[in-house]
């Protein structure tokens, strides 16, 4: 099938072209508009199903022997459950959705305290040293001055 896509605004359809190219279509769909000014309805509709698309696959993270389901709040090492925190799993998730970027520690506590700074205390690498104590220490690497990322060991 090819896309046919009948449009009174030009621009419209150009970013429907370029959504639906984004989000992996080849051009073998069907679009099919019939009428004039329903483009913006079906654009939004297109956005919709593609954020709910992505919401669904990014509800079980898997990077290296680390699996974590967002939705169940349970995480699997080696196939094996992890008994964590609250906090560890907030912890936990942060850094892989970031997948192997860094993840600043005012986030962090923001994350798990709501609030941006906590001066004087080191409850968070409490809790990054409880997590690496679960999941294996090289998963979680300290970057000094900034925070924490998630990586695979051995990559």
């Amino acid at each position: 099938m090819k896309w046919m896509i009948v449009a009174a605004d030009e621009r419209l359809m150009q970013e429907l072209q370029v959504v639906l190219q984004r989000n992996g279509c080849d051009g073998d769909s069907t679009v099919q508009h019939l009428e004039a000014g329903s483009l913006e309805e079906m654009l939004a509709r297109v956005h919709a199903l593609f954020n709910a698309q992505q919401k669904v696959e990014t509800d079980c993270v898997e990077i290296g022997e680390i699996t974590l389901q967002l939705s169940r709040k349970m995480v699997w090492h080696a196939g094996k459950s992890l008994d964590l925190t609250p906090k560890e799993f907030v912890i936990l998730s942060r850094l892989m959705l970031a997948k192997g970027e860094a993840v600043q520690r005012d986030t962090l506590l923001k994350d798990i305290y709501q609030w941006a700074t906590e001066p004087a205390t080191n409850t968070l690498e409490v809790h990054i040293h409880n997590l690496r104590e679960k999941i294996g220490k090289a998963y979680i690497k300290t970057l000094r001055g900034v925070g924490y990322r998630f990586i695979v060991p051995g990559k």
